[in-house]
């Protein structure tokens, strides 16, 4: 995916919402600051506008808005803590993350819109486990989050606060915005935040009614499946397996008078069962297949949920096909394409004697038979392929996928690649790792890093004296300083400290950076070896620059952060942008920004038909004749 810096220069100027009746449930709309956010990552999808929470006789509900699309990208993570008895982890969550409630938070929804979309409630008695699941849902606007306020221990009257988190999809990601604070949450991923501000809400008594409501599926493609090959995982066996239609009417239970029978000597199972609910209530729900393979994935909703609307006392919901697919869906081939150009570099992958393979939930993580998929080579290239095939695709449908390449039985790092197949024939392309040849050098690179001691005062409170041993620590060291068994201490390896630059507070060091690792230096600096720069994950963020050919680079020289405001400010810079233009002359314009290998400029008339001069890739400067032309725009464009 190509990104762009937004900034352009011009040479010219250089001269799912869930529905109900108003009288079905309590609803109250709380407003948040739009804006409120450290970062644009997502297009607004963790920037909260306002959430909408309500309740039916049963559940709690809650919409959530957001300023982004929340379906696209899909990588948001929501969350909803709650404070509802005295008590409760005053410094923690159910997701281990750095968020806090230190009144005492009790319960906490963590949910995820990737995958098909899901989620956990989970209670805290000391730990915190999972007490139950929430139905998620979501639209290009908002994500809605709903679950029996039982689960909680409420009842109608009670009365309970919350906050509602958005975050990214790392496991130290932290509240990236908090509905109840109107100001900015967190300054960065991972800063810690604790939830003082608190929204509350009663719940309102919303009487109910039992519905007698008919669901119908059709198991055509399952049934035929089971018919040309009875060893087929996704093959439904009439005679021996069981059918019921699980959903918030029942708690998601196969329950008896739930289960679902076959009509005549058709495909099609039925049976009208008892929903309890307020009319104009959205339920949720799922056939589920015993001990055929559990839950259906609902290609309509990307795997989510099926809804119905409750309208009447006695109805039938739409017909429905397992998985919704027929057997006049056509088979899509999907093909996966790993780029290994990094573990080659590096020798983590042998081409001779190493294999890669794509395992994930359509291989059931390579251990269903015929699994893991190997992938082959594509000649001359560093680049390997394999391909399923989907029979029975719906045409109009989502298949949610998740999947992880692996070299030998070793996964990839990180979290799973999750997407949704909404066409035919798809080429799901990734560099193993997440990592391309753009993101790392290629040859051994040696670096200088500076840091002004300036008035430096510890976290620890040391104070900085000429004489006190200064020490560097980062991703390129493995954060490995002390030379015992913990990443810092008290006997730091003497070849990570760094040298007084004659009479000033200015210290230095020059390390050799190995080829494979990554352009982003992620590091701290330490007085006497401790880790008493900065908090946990206040980190100096820089990169390495150089052009190529070249294999010397001086960092910008760095402040100690510690009480230093402007320093704690500027201790990350971008990963490239800065652009600048200039008169350079008659008819040339003198462009500047900070480059980074794969980066390059692109020029403009009419901001349409930008054209890349190649000749800039992983520079930082250039001139550009301007053609006569009455004006030019300019903008830097990044393969990642």
């Amino acid at each position: 995916m190509t990104k762009t810096i937004k900034l352009l220069t011009s040479a010219a100027a250089l001269s799912a919402v869930i529905l109900f009746a108003p009288a079905a449930r309590g609803q109250s709309n709380y407003v948040d600051t739009v804006g409120d956010v450290f970062t644009g990552a997502g297009g607004g999808i963790l920037d909260i506008t306002s959430v909408e929470v309500g309740n039916s006789a049963f559940d709690l509900i809650f919409t959530i808005n957001v300023a982004g699309n929340p379906s696209s990208p899909d990588w948001g993570k929501y969350m909803i803590a709650f404070d509802t008895v005295a008590g409760g982890d005053t410094t923690g969550n159910g997701w281990g993350r750095p968020i806090s409630m230190s009144s005492g938070m009790d319960y906490w929804v963590g949910t995820w819109v990737d995958g098909g979309n899901g989620g956990e409630v989970r209670q805290y008695n000391g730990s915190w486990p999972i007490v139950g699941g929430p139905s998620v849902s979501k639209t290009t606007t908002n994500v809605t989050i709903s679950f029996p306020f039982a689960l909680l221990g409420l009842n109608p009257g009670d009365t309970f606060e919350f906050d509602v988190f958005t975050s990214g999809g790392g496991g130290g990601d932290s509240a990236i915005d908090s509905l109840a604070n109107p100001l900015q949450s967190v300054s960065n991923w991972g800063g810690p935040y604790d939830a003082v501000l608190k929204k509350s809400y009663t719940i309102a008594s919303v009487p109910a009614q039992t519905n007698k409501v008919t669901f119908t599926v059709n198991m055509e493609v399952p049934m035929l499946r089971f018919a040309n090959n009875p060893l087929d995982q996704q093959g439904f066996d009439a005679n021996t397996d069981v059918l019921y239609v699980r959903g918030s009417f029942n708690s998601w239970a196969s329950l008896p008078e739930y289960q679902l029978f076959r009509v005549g000597a058709s495909t099609l199972f039925t049976n009208t069962v008892n929903v309890i609910a307020t009319n104009g209530q959205t339920v949720f729900y799922k056939f589920f297949g015993d001990a055929y393979p559990n839950y259906e994935i609902p290609a309509a909703a990307c795997g989510g949920n099926r809804t119905l609307t409750i309208t009447a006392p006695n109805m039938s919901a739409p017909l429905a096909y397992w998985n919704d697919s027929k057997v006049t869906d056509p088979t899509n081939t999907i093909t996966f394409q790993a780029d290994l150009a990094v573990q080659i570099l590096t020798g983590a992958f042998n081409t001779n004697s190493d294999s890669v393979y794509v395992r994930g939930n359509f291989n059931n993580w390579g251990n269903a038979p015929g699994t893991p998929l190997l992938m082959t080579n594509v000649p001359n290239t560093t680049l390997f392929q394999a391909s399923i095939a989907e029979p029975f695709f719906p045409t109009n449908g989502c298949k949610p996928l998740a999947y992880k390449f692996a070299i030998n039985a070793n996964y990839e790092s990180g979290s799973n690649r999750n997407t949704n197949v909404t066409t035919l024939n798809p080429l799901l392309v990734g560099a193993f790792d997440r990592v391309t040849l753009c993101d790392v050098l290629e040859q051994t690179n040696f670096v200088t890093f500076t840091v002004n001691m300036t008035n430096a005062l510890g976290t620890d409170s040391t104070v900085y004296d000429t004489n006190t041993p200064v020490y560097i620590n980062g991703n390129f060291t493995g954060w490995d300083l002390d030379q015992g068994p913990g990443d810092w201490g008290s006997n730091p390896k003497p070849e990570l400290q760094m040298a007084r630059l004659g009479d000033s507070s200015v210290h230095a060091i020059t390390l050799a950076i190995p080829p494979g690792h990554p352009l982003r230096l992620v590091y701290k600096f330490s007085m006497n070896g401790f880790d008493n720069e900065a908090g946990f994950g206040t980190d100096h963020v820089r990169y390495i620059r150089t052009v190529p050919g070249q294999n010397t680079y001086t960092l910008p020289l760095d402040t100690w952060i510690g009480t230093n405001t402007v320093a704690f400010n500027n201790r990350e810079e971008a990963k490239f942008g800065n652009l600048k233009a200039a008169p350079a002359g008659p008819g040339q314009v003198s462009v500047t920004w900070n480059g980074l290998k794969c980066v390059s400029l692109q020029s403009s008339t009419n901001l349409t038909g930008f054209v890349t001069d190649t000749n800039t890739t992983g520079l930082s400067a250039t001139n550009i004749a301007t053609g006569g032309a009455a004006q030019r725009f300019f903008r830097l464009i990044s393969p990642n």
